[in-house]
């Protein structure tokens, strides 16, 4: 895992977490997105060799998201960038919790 250089994180990435609605007559909530917190990250789309090492982890995961540590981020919300919907499988930081990377799924138009 390499770190990721300030001027490398240079994407805005919006992170998101689930959050349940005010239950309706028949007892179901309705559940949405909602914006956490936004934060600066290096995205790389994986292809060829990275693609294979990354799937020797996860089978599916096609995007890299690199930024800097912050403890909300987990494979629980998703990055949203534009109209890409970016799902973490795993979230690994380094030693020293100074950045984090994520291995991801990506789902387009998955709103």
């Amino acid at each position: 895992m390499r770190m990721p250089t300030a001027g490398e994180m240079r994407t805005q990435v919006a992170y998101q977490e689930r959050v349940l609605g005010t239950p309706t007559e028949l007892g179901d909530q309705a559940a949405t997105w909602c914006d956490v917190l936004t934060l600066y990250a290096r995205v790389i789309s994986l292809t060829g060799n990275e693609l294979f090492k990354a799937s020797q982890i996860h089978a599916e995961v096609t995007v890299e998201v690199a930024h800097w540590y912050n403890p909300r981020v987990s494979p629980v919300g998703r990055f949203v960038i534009g109209n890409r919907y970016i799902y973490p499988l795993s979230v690994n930081g380094d030693l020293y919790n100074r950045f984090q990377v994520s291995l991801c799924k990506e789902r387009i138009g998955d709103g």
